[in-house]
């Protein structure tokens, strides 16, 4: 059975997965799940995977993964962090500049944050128009 991304949160919360992780962790999923920050929620988050890219280690021998190393999650969550990011200001700005869209996100150059902006709207994750003018 393939869960949707909402059963599989809900499925988390139900089994209390969020109880056992790091707080680093638990405050970066209420950060991307919860909040409503579009000027500075990558402020907020950068400092949390910017620890979290520290954490890891050996797992006990019961694990069938004996080591993680949490560093290798850290671009999928700021490509999240961006989209989010999108998202929110999308909601409350008619407009934008680039300048100041890149200031938002200071994870990657403005053409990584464009081509993650036109996958975005081309999935219809989100709604945006780029003036290149």
């Amino acid at each position: 059975e393939v869960l949707s991304r909402s059963a599989l949160l809900q499925e988390l919360v139900i089994k209390g997965v969020m109880s056992c992780v790091l707080p680093e962790v638990k405050d970066l999923y209420h950060l991307l799940e919860h909040e409503f920050l579009p000027l500075d929620l990558v402020l907020k988050v950068q400092p949390l995977l910017n620890k979290i890219s520290k954490l890891g280690g050996k797992l006990a021998s019961a694990s069938s993964v004996p080591e993680v190393q949490l560093s290798k999650y850290v671009p999928a969550l700021e490509k999240l962090a961006t989209l989010r990011l999108l998202q929110q200001a999308s909601r409350v700005y008619q407009s934008i500049t680039i300048e100041s869209l890149s200031q938002m996100i200071p994870f990657f150059d403005f053409s990584v944050v464009e081509k993650i902006s036109v996958d975005a709207v081309k999935h219809k994750f989100l709604t945006m128009k780029v003036d290149h003018m």
